[in-house]
């Protein structure tokens, strides 16, 4: 058989509408001149029919350009990402006047500073409304451009030296849907205060949030959110209360939520965050209350400098530092991997004291802090004897499930719970219990 028999035979296969990339029907005027590129190439059918595979390959690709050119689109230009911006959602929401004004008093027309935020936050709310509702009534969020904007679900406005200054507050609505990236294309919206806590939201938090700048409040707590913490949330410079506890969310959390400067509360626990504190985080000056409890965080106790502090139910592990810090009032690190004693010097600022639940050993420290109402130390490995000298203000002690030895101090201060089971004590029990027990283990 002659090459030219072959070229005419592969030729009549690639014709078939059935078989190959040049019988699409859209290019029927293509499809000749595409064999007819090959057969130039082959010059004239007198290529070596070993080729004939690559030439076929090359058919395709001039068939598919073929293809774009008609449909007017480069193939780059038909893989587009979400229309984020809310500008491309909705236009019907230009201000009114007269006596159906949105707000009364009315900043947010043509007198006031930043009259496009209105808006915006029209145009947001709109464009977020279907993915905020998912399956939930569709009467739950009544945003409708026909209404008062004073009037839609969780908007509220104060004015402040001429501004408007808004909240949006969706908490318990029962939403069931995800939050929308176009919730945080808020330009020109004065947006203080995002709560979206005590739904059943699904999915990540969008990154876009750390574009609301104004921020000072953002709660996400109580949801079925997933996913990490998007770094983005760093950018709130603003900020200064952080709520995402109670869902399901995952990843380390952003070192950069250290430079938040702002921020005095983080709560984050019942997640499922792992890795360590990150050290900005951990000397954070401004932060007061940080829980991030019942996650799987990992690493070692840094020197705190916050005032509560609720890292218990992780995977931490180490020792407890000398060093805690002076403003201490609060501290929960029990259900850990800690090793190593208990410091000498505790900061006499602590009230609360939970170290339970971990590997220590060594002494109680014979002087504790003198405001000290709660100490847990149970279901460790602490030896020696009570101290004789408790502060006066202890209401709970649980020293149970060590190897303690020697005896029960004879004066104990008025406390409520005294738990001393399972360990190694002996003597006599006190005559003179406190009259306040209510509970002696």
């Amino acid at each position: 058989m002659s090459n030219h028999q072959i070229f005419s035979d592969s030729a009549t296969i690639v014709d078939d509408p059935a078989q190959g990339p040049c019988s699409h029907p859209h290019v029927a005027g293509e499809r000749r001149g595409c064999m007819s590129i090959i057969y130039d190439i082959m010059g004239g059918g007198k290529m070596k029919p070993c080729l004939l595979p690559a030439l076929c390959v090359l058919c395709a690709a001039i068939t598919l350009t073929a293809l774009m050119t008609i449909a007017g689109t480069p193939v780059a230009a038909q893989v587009t990402g979400p229309p984020d911006d809310p500008e491309t959602y909705h236009g019907a929401c230009s201000p009114r006047s007269g006596l159906n004004t949105d707000f009364i008093p009315n900043p947010l027309e043509v007198t006031s500073p930043n009259a496009p935020g209105r808006t915006r936050l029209c145009k947001t709310l709109l464009a977020s409304r279907a993915a905020l509702l998912g399956t939930a009534a569709p009467n739950t969020l009544n945003w409708s451009t026909s209404r008062n904007l004073a009037f839609w679900t969780g908007i509220s406005l104060i004015t402040q030296d001429g501004l408007a200054i808004y909240t949006l507050n969706l908490s318990s609505l029962g939403l069931k849907g995800s939050i929308p990236p176009a919730l945080g294309y808020m330009t020109g919206v004065h947006l203080t205060s995002l709560q979206l806590y005590n739904n059943e939201l699904t999915g990540p938090i969008p990154p876009s949030l750390g574009l609301i700048t104004r921020l000072t409040e953002l709660r996400l707590d109580d949801n079925k959110l997933t996913g990490p913490i998007p770094t983005a949330l760093g950018n709130l410079s603003n900020l200064g209360a952080l709520y995402l506890y109670n869902n399901q969310l995952t990843g380390t959390i952003p070192a950069n939520l250290g430079n938040l400067s702002r921020m005095t509360v983080f709560w984050s626990y019942n997640n499922q965050l792992t890795g360590p504190i990150p050290p900005a985080l951990a000397n954070h000056s401004a932060l007061v209350n940080l829980r991030l409890d019942n996650n799987k965080l990992t690493g070692t106790i840094p020197r705190l400098s916050w005032i509560v502090a609720q890292l218990n139910n992780n995977e931490l592990t180490g020792t407890i530092p000398a060093d805690l810090g002076d403003r201490l009032v609060s501290l929960s690190l029990g259900n850990n991997k800690l090793t190593g004693s208990i410091p000498a010097t505790l900061p006499d600022s602590l009230l609360w004291l939970y170290l339970n639940n971990n590997d220590l050993t060594g002494t109680i420290p014979i002087t504790l802090p003198s405001n000290l109402q709660t100490l847990y130390l149970h279901n460790n490995q602490l030896t020696g004897t009570i101290p004789i000298t408790l502060p006066a203000s202890l209401r709970q002690l649980h020293l149970n499930d060590n190897e303690l030895t020697g005896n029960i101090p004879i004066t104990l201060p008025s406390l409520q719970r005294l738990h001393l089971n399972d360990n190694e004590l002996t003597g006599n029990i006190p005559i003179t219990l406190p009259a306040s027990l209510e509970q002696l283990h």
